[in-house]
């Protein structure tokens, strides 16, 4: 079963919205997270809800970039920058080690549904 292009429009069910809201700003994050590893660059991202909540990603630090950005002199604490980047690395681990996970609960699940449609 391939992936079904979905058209680009507001979805009118609130519901629904929330939940691809949230799959895709976590999609944005990931993505930043990997430019920002692969590449070196400096990345801050601020996304507000449809409820106006704002959610945010830097690296390797927000306040580092926007500081950057508005000229206004940076002083980098390695520290911080360094622990930044350490729950990076394994934030993008665990979900390399999800990704499996899930495929093999997906499968565990279809050959449970296909026992079931056996005994029947």
């Amino acid at each position: 079963m391939g992936k079904i292009k979905i058209p680009i429009k507001k979805l009118e069910i609130p519901n629904k919205r929330q939940v691809c809201f949230s799959k895709r700003m976590m999609g944005i994050f990931k993505k930043a997270s990997e430019l920002s590893i692969m590449c070196g660059a400096e990345i801050a991202i601020i996304v507000y809800s449809p409820a106006g909540k704002a959610f945010t990603f830097g690296s390797p630090d927000i306040d580092f970039v926007v500081d950057k950005y508005q000229n206004i002199p940076v002083h980098i604490n390695d520290e911080k920058v360094q622990k930044s980047w350490r729950s990076e690395q394994k934030y993008n681990f665990i979900l390399r080690e999800l990704d499996p996970e899930k495929k093999h609960i997906e499968m565990l699940k279809r050959q449970e549904r296909s026992k079931q449609a056996d005994l029947w």
